[in-house]
């Protein structure tokens, strides 16, 4: 199972790069849903969005939001695409 969200994730960071690569005057912005704040992954969660808020400086904005986990995130994506608030 952990090897399902680490692709999941690794794969939605793959496709917001691409997405980014174009001229954008906004930053794209993205809500990455988690688990617990108590878990281990959270504390992962917040360092990738960290180095990627860091990297892409007025590129790219990515809030981490405490969700039930995996399954909920991925059902989430599966909705049809909008503003998923946590």
């Amino acid at each position: 199972m952990k090897k399902l969200f680490v692709r999941t994730f690794l794969a939605l960071m793959l496709l917001a790069l691409v997405v980014v690569e174009s001229t954008v005057a906004e930053p794209f912005k993205i809500k990455m849903g988690s688990t617990s704040v108590r878990s281990g992954l959270y504390a992962v969660t917040v360092a990738i969005a960290e180095t990627v808020n860091k990297t892409y400086p007025g590129q790219i904005e990515i809030t981490v939001a405490e969700t039930g986990g995996y399954i909920e995130n991925l059902s989430r994506i599966g909705k049809k695409s909008g503003n998923h608030s946590a």
